[in-house]
């Protein structure tokens, strides 16, 4: 999917985000959504594209509360699962499971070419 694809569903999503966002808006921190992290999912997508995800979700939510660990750990990921979902006509647990899959498999071929395991080290 391209950029301009990918933030064009966000409004389709907006409900989804909404009641993520309603129900962590006062919780301290946020370290993922399903066990995904930001970090987990970073190599999913072109940095264009999730740094103009993030992008979207800060005018959107980032006036509303300074809890800057929901809008990255929180519904970004549940963004990316939402595309997995629609993209691959999956269930929300098989799309979850897929990015789990696929961050294995992430992790063993940076290993395998002895590549830093993490986005930020790179």
């Amino acid at each position: 999917m391209g950029e301009d694809e990918v933030l064009n569903t966000f409004e389709s999503y907006r409900s989804d985000f909404d009641k993520l966002f309603k129900d962590r808006e006062f919780k301290p921190r946020t370290s993922h959504y399903m066990n995904i992290a930001h970090m987990d999912i970073m190599d999913i997508l072109s940095k264009s594209i999730h740094q103009q995800m993030l992008k979207k979700l800060g005018e959107v939510y980032s006036s509303r509360s300074n809890h800057t660990a929901l809008l990255v750990n929180g519904l970004l990921p549940l963004w990316i699962v939402r595309l997995f979902m629609d993209t691959y006509t999956l269930s929300h647990s098989e799309a979850v499971q897929q990015i789990r899959d696929q961050m294995k498999y992430n992790t063993y071929l940076k290993a395998l070419n002895d590549e830093p395991l993490s986005s930020d080290l790179d």
